[in-house]
């Protein structure tokens, strides 16, 4: 019977030997105890495999270095899997903003879930600008409020206006304060995006296809209230630019992704809804 067949392996003293005293023996006795928590770390299930079986000992030692590498790559480069097992490694990168007049612009992109890439352009209105209270229709700034009709002229200046007209689609967020009743704030935050989709609409060109991101309300657990920011994020006034974006992309998904793990930009768990619907 020929040396390498398993059946012999474990009669074979000399075997044995050169199991427990080289590193094949090293990765053998401790697979048990990886094998503890391999379960939550499924991306080392294949490679723990192989030092289950004695034949397949030395092919995962000669390929468990590079599959270490690959797995690894894998999860520093994915957000969600950085976050589930790498936390220490999870760093918020903070978006270098642009000014538009008197308005913040957070230029970012995403990929949706199939990969593909859309740029956007996020703009956030001077930052004692926000909605009126209890209000859908009509904003605050400073004090005086500024009515529906008078937004358009007031609000969207010149430099706001040249920015957006570079973008292929257009997006009017909706968002309320974590005041007040899930249900009632919720419904208030669309009609606020429907209104700021209405006054997008007086300033853009016919054909150009403008959306409405319902995030409904606030929720407080939002570390870029308390991070590097200029501006608070329960009601202020923002609208997107979608600066291009590669075919059949999924918009939410994209956008969704494109504000995560920033320092400086909510995430979509700020808010309880991220609901997107075509207005035009």
């Amino acid at each position: 019977m020929s040396e390498s067949d398993p059946n012999t392996a474990g009669n074979n003293p000399e075997k044995n030997d050169d199991r427990n005293d080289s590193i094949f023996g090293w990765a053998y006795r401790n697979y048990e105890r990886y094998d503890t928590w391999s379960g939550r770390y499924e991306w080392f299930q294949w490679l723990m495999s192989f030092f289950k079986t004695h034949t397949a000992t030395s092919v995962a030692l000669t390929s468990g270095t590079a599959a270490v590498t690959v797995a690894a790559a894998v999860v520093v480069t994915d957000p969600e899997l950085r976050r589930e097992y790498l936390p220490f490694l999870n760093s918020a990168e903070t978006v270098e903003t642009e000014s538009w007049g008197s308005s913040v612009i957070y230029p970012i992109e995403g990929n949706d879930e199939e990969g593909r890439n859309a740029a956007f352009d996020v703009a956030v209105l001077p930052r004692d600008l926000t909605w009126s209270r209890r209000s859908d229709i009509d904003l605050d700034q400073a004090g005086p409020l500024i009515s529906n009709a008078n937004v358009p002229d007031r609000v969207f200046t010149p430099e706001l206006r040249q920015g957006l007209s570079r973008s292929e689609a257009l997006i009017a967020i909706g968002l309320a304060s974590q005041e007040g009743q899930l249900r009632t704030e919720t419904a208030r935050a669309l009609r606020r995006g429907t209104t700021a989709a209405e006054w997008l609409a007086t300033i853009s060109e016919d054909e150009k296809p403008i959306w409405v991101l319902n995030l409904g309300q606030f929720t407080g657990n939002c570390e870029a209230v308390s991070g590097v920011t200029d501006t608070s994020w329960q009601r202020p006034l923002i609208v997107v630019g979608i600066r291009s974006q590669e075919e059949q992309t999924d918009i939410d998904e994209a956008f969704a992704n494109a504000i995560s793990d920033k320092s400086n930009l909510p995430s979509r768990e700020c808010y309880t809804s991220f609901d997107l619907t075509r207005f035009r």
